[in-house]
């Protein structure tokens, strides 16, 4: 029995033994592998370890003289003047003045319509070698610079061109807004009014009245820029249907005349104003712009230019 137990307690001493030593190997056997992937590769762990150095004059704007020649485009706005925008495109006060001197020789400067564009150009090292004023139905202006600093200054006015076209519409509210929805501009809501101003009274337009018009586009390259005479026109008004044609003479005159002939300028007038649109109809309940409240309005209110004759 001493024998037996005596033996069992040698077996655990040799577990005991063997334990301890596989508990202190393992750590060694990690530490070998490490040291030996370590040692191996020393620059891919000296690149792990390495923190980036950051240098925020790497990220400045390129110099002037490294960037490419390119063009910015401004548009006149209301209310602009083109010294304003020349100086606002990157031009000195300096060479703002001269090219407004030289553009002035060809429009009219101080009367800029919104729309207009200028386009600058310019070179690699930043500065502007180029100047174009693009004026909507006139053409354009081209400015370069010289070597010496000075500008070359060269107009070069639209080519105009007319086109016969033919609209249709229905009055709902009236002329002036027929007119607009069709995409046309108030010029020809007079221009058929002088037409038909002895035949019909334009303040007494209904809804469901309509018209049909001949009449020359104006255009300056490909910029709208008005409207020639209505060369043929037809006019429904409460059920009646009137007619005109232009007659040009050889002296340069012209007048409308019916199908059968017969001229329609005749003594008075249907309606002795040269109204451009109804500002408010006839209404039992209309909102009073001045009194602020709802009122009877009994009357058709028109607006005109100032200036306009009756």
């Amino acid at each position: 029995m001493k024998r037996q137990f005596d033996s069992m307690r040698a077996r655990r001493r040799r577990r005991t033994v063997f334990a301890a030593t596989l508990s202190l190997a393992i750590p060694l056997i990690l530490a070998a592998v490490s040291i030996e992937s370590s040692s191996s590769s020393p620059a891919t762990n000296a690149a792990a370890l390495m923190t980036p150095s950051l240098r925020y004059a790497d990220l400045t704007p390129a110099a002037a003289s490294d960037l490419p020649r390119h063009s910015i485009i401004l548009t006149v706005e209301e209310d602009d003047t083109l010294d304003a925008v020349l100086v606002a495109g990157g031009l000195s006060r300096r060479d703002s003045a001269v090219l407004t001197t030289e553009f002035s020789r060809s429009i009219d400067v101080w009367r800029l319509r919104p729309g207009n564009l200028v386009r600058f150009h310019f070179d690699a090292p930043g500065v502007i070698d180029a100047v174009q004023f693009r004026v909507l139905g006139w053409g354009s202006i081209d400015a370069v610079r010289n070597a010496d600093g000075t500008f070359t200054v060269t107009p070069r006015q639209a080519h105009l061109r007319s086109i016969s076209t033919t609209l249709s519409a229905e009055i709902d509210s009236s002329l002036y807004e027929a007119l607009r929805a069709a995409g046309e501009q108030p010029q020809l809501v007079q221009q058929l009014v002088d037409v038909f101003q002895w035949d019909i009274d334009f303040f007494s337009l209904q809804k469901g009245d309509s018209f049909s018009v001949v009449v020359e586009k104006k255009f300056a390259n490909s910029d709208e820029v008005g409207y020639g005479p209505v060369l043929a026109a037809r006019f429904t008004h409460e059920g009646t249907t009137y007619e005109a044609f232009r007659h040009a003479l050889p002296d340069g005159r012209a007048g409308y005349y019916a199908r059968n002939g017969t001229p329609l300028r005749k003594q008075f007038l249907k309606a002795p104003l040269k109204f451009t649109r109804i500002t408010s109809k006839v209404s039992n309940r209309r909102f009073h712009p001045v009194l602020r409240y709802f009122r009877a309005h009994h009357g058709v209110d028109y607006g005109a230019p100032a200036g306009t004759p009756v």
